[in-house]
């Protein structure tokens, strides 16, 4: 019963875990997004002052060193510009390892042996978007306990898989991201 209860803590615990970073993650990629767009927005206001500007003093003639002014205002476009590319790289690599992030999982729980109740092993599928993970199987019988661990590759294994691993497997390869 204690084993049961254990196995059951682990499950909810990992599949909370899994949720929450989840949920986490795509809020981080969207605040990052919506930064990108202000930055922007930002760059592109004040690139239209900039231009105003240098209109008026052509016109104007006001003696004012357009060298320097021009100069210090192409030198804060460039480190604009570059401020908005190391933006987007980093945003580029955030969505790399988003996709290499566990997203899919599927779980089935199961009894291994007929004398054995409660449904305390289980089979575990987790998978990134390109459906590469692994199978976790836990088989508990009254006298021992096996852990199984299967890779998988573009959601097959090169391992043969059990009924409950298939189902497991499955299940998380159904799961829309």
């Amino acid at each position: 019963m204690r084993t049961t209860v254990f196995i059951d803590n682990i499950l909810n615990f990992f599949t909370q875990t899994i949720e929450s970073y989840s949920t986490e993650i795509l809020l981080i990629t969207f605040a990052l997004l919506l930064l990108s767009i202000i930055i922007f927005i930002s760059v592109s206001i004040k690139m239209n002052r900039t231009t105003k500007i240098y209109k008026q003093l052509i016109r104007s003639g006001s003696g004012i060193d357009l060298e320097r002014f021009l100069t210090e205002n192409l030198e804060m476009f460039y480190d604009v510009s570059n401020q908005i590319k190391d933006i987007e790289n980093s945003f580029n690599d955030f969505k790399i390892k988003l996709d290499q992030c566990y997203k899919k999982m599927g779980i089935v729980r199961y009894d291994a042996f007929e004398d054995m109740g409660g449904e305390i092993s289980f089979a575990v599928a987790l998978l990134d978007t390109g459906n590469n993970g692994f199978i976790l199987n836990c088989i508990h019988s009254r006298n021992e306990n096996r852990t199984y661990l299967k890779p998988i590759t573009g959601g097959k294994s090169v391992y043969q898989l059990s009924n409950e691993e298939k189902e497991a497997l499955d299940r998380a390869l159904n799961k829309f991201i």
